[in-house]
């Protein structure tokens, strides 16, 4: 499990390494589709003139100046994140910390909490399939002519369940981190260079202008609002979640299970009738608890609650930038409400 997450998040992050995050490259395609609308417009106007149609005329005029708009709002998105993720290195370098942009640092966060779920998602698999094997296996205790034999499936059945839940939620939580790892490389990559553009071709159509005008506030908020809300998940992950190291942990439990000491015990309580029967269930109980808290959080808590208000907020924020500062009031109640 643990290497098949390594090379799924290894080939997704080298995906996203880019030298220079906010270089020409990212901003000539917008270069181009505002250089086209300005030539379009140019044509048109001409084209009214020699048909001699005011109406042709003052139609290319109107898009000439929404063509100049949008080259404006264009710039005003690439300069907020360019500002933005400067004086984001600018501070942290000051404080003495990485000095990575706002976007590369919620990519390095969702690293490591997808790693620590692969990792707490390994071992409860291996405790899952160690408590299924006693579930299913018959204990005799005492001499071989007067023991007495009995299957602890029935008792083991409520442990054993909330471990195969907790391993159903783990994997989701896993598969939702990784979303957000892609997610995050394809808005780093891709957001700017492709949508950007998109959103001033829709610009260039009077009956999708107001839609051009949200995909650029959504751009703008995808670069810098969404990013943030990772870094708040990042002051939460390392207030609440235990640092405690899973695979030293991994280890001795399994330890716990093929060791001599434990051997050893366990043929005392065959011999003895179950004595130390119940020692032993409870040392592993409480491993087993322990596991299972760290996935309460990481599935409610990681995955359920805090990525909810993340996108609440970028949606939110999208709105309010579309309408105060592009002009165009979007309408995202339904998405809202989908979520």
């Amino acid at each position: 499990m643990e290497t098949q997450f390594q090379s799924i998040s290894n080939t997704i992050a080298g995906d996203c390494q880019i030298q220079q995050d906010y270089a020409l490259d990212f901003a000539l395609p917008s270069l181009l589709i505002g250089f086209l609308m300005i030539l379009v417009t140019i044509f048109g106007y001409y084209a009214g003139q020699f048909l001699q149609s005011q109406e042709i005329t003052r139609f290319s005029k109107e898009e000439f100046y929404q063509s100049l708009l949008s080259i404006m709002m264009a710039f005003f998105v690439i300069l907020t994140v360019f500002g933005t993720n400067t004086g984001f290195v600018s501070l942290n370098y000051f404080l003495g910390y990485n000095t990575e942009n706002i976007l590369q640092k919620s990519i390095n966060f969702s690293q490591v909490v997808a790693e620590s779920i692969a990792n707490n998602l390994s071992v409860m698999i291996f405790i899952n399939g160690v408590l299924t094997f006693f579930a299913s296996s018959t204990l005799s205790f005492g001499s071989f002519h007067g023991s007495f034999s009995f299957s602890p499936g029935l008792a083991l059945k409520p442990l054993t369940d909330v471990v195969t839940l907790a391993v159903q939620f783990l994997s989701v939580a896993l598969s939702e981190w990784l979303f957000h790892l892609f997610s995050l490389c394809f808005i780093k990559k891709w957001a700017i260079s492709v949508f950007l553009p998109l959103a001033m071709i829709l610009r260039a159509i009077p009956y999708t202008r107001d839609g051009g005008s949200g995909l650029m506030a959504l751009v703008l908020c995808l670069y810098i609002i969404y990013p943030i809300t990772f870094i708040g998940m990042e002051e939460t992950y390392n207030a609440l979640y235990s640092q405690t190291d899973l695979r030293a942990m991994s280890i001795n439990f399994i330890n716990e299970f093929s060791g001599t000491s434990t051997l050893i015990a366990f043929g005392l309580a065959v011999l003895s009738g179950g004595v130390f029967v119940p020692f032993m269930v409870f040392g592993v109980v409480e491993t087993i608890w322990f596991f299972i808290q760290q996935a309460i959080f990481m599935f409610f808590v990681m995955s359920l609650i805090l990525p909810f208000f993340s996108i609440l907020i970028t949606l939110t924020a999208t709105r309010e930038v579309s309408k105060n500062v592009f002009g165009a009031d979007v309408n995202l109640s339904s998405i809202i409400r989908v979520i």
